[in-house]
């Protein structure tokens, strides 16, 4: 997650089609697998300040699921606010 002064931080959270070539993809940029699995279909990534996380699966747009999600939170409570980003 990366914060900002305002003690806002960003989650996001990508679909991708596939899980191993996305996790390497983001380890040769310098992310360190946190959570999940090269094969599975979940990853919880870090880079440098940020917590990237990746789900192997199409976004749904019925719950207005984009292929970028982004979660801001609050440091000192629960979820604020998220959006989708197609």
């Amino acid at each position: 997650m990366s914060t900002n002064p305002d003690g806002l931080a960003l989650q996001p959270m990508v679909h991708v089609e596939d899980m191993a070539s996305s996790v390497a993809f983001y380890e040769a940029l310098g992310a360190e697998l946190l959570h999940g699995s090269r094969d599975g279909d979940f990853a919880m990534l870090r880079v440098r300040s940020t917590e990237l996380a990746l789900l192997a699966h199409p976004p749904n747009p019925e719950q207005n699921e984009g292929l970028l999600e982004l979660s801001f939170r609050d440091r000192a409570g629960p979820q604020q606010c998220s959006g989708a980003a197609a």
